[in-house]
């Protein structure tokens, strides 16, 4: 039996989406957030959770994520349209975050 999604992650989920994409893109996942510099993980993470929680609005998301300006979630979005067009995006990585998101909701077969 499947579980339909949450509205909202929580924190640990919104953290271990950083994490995830930290990892696959060598970057420190701290730093993501003491800096607020532009960073692909936090670009990742948002597409990620976005699939992972269609319910969750996105502005508040966003300042989960600590984008800067999240002007209704617009912002990131448009941020994350661009960084679908570089050669660094691997549509791959954001399914591997979402899976292991979505893997309790799905128990044995997700495996």
């Amino acid at each position: 039996m499947t579980e339909t999604a949450p509205d909202f992650p929580t924190a640990d989920e919104v953290a271990k989406a950083i994490v995830l994409a930290a990892r696959l893109h060598g970057e420190d996942p701290e730093a993501i957030f003491e800096t607020g510099t532009t960073s692909r993980a936090r670009h990742v993470a948002m597409e990620a959770l976005r699939i992972a929680y269609p319910k969750a609005k996105r502005a508040p998301l966003a300042t989960c994520l600590g984008y800067r300006t999240t002007a209704e979630g617009k912002a990131p979005l448009a941020m994350i349209n661009m960084a679908r067009k570089t050669k660094w995006w691997r549509e791959e990585y954001v399914d591997e975050i979402v899976g292991t998101l979505v893997a309790s909701r799905y128990g044995e077969q997700s495996e």
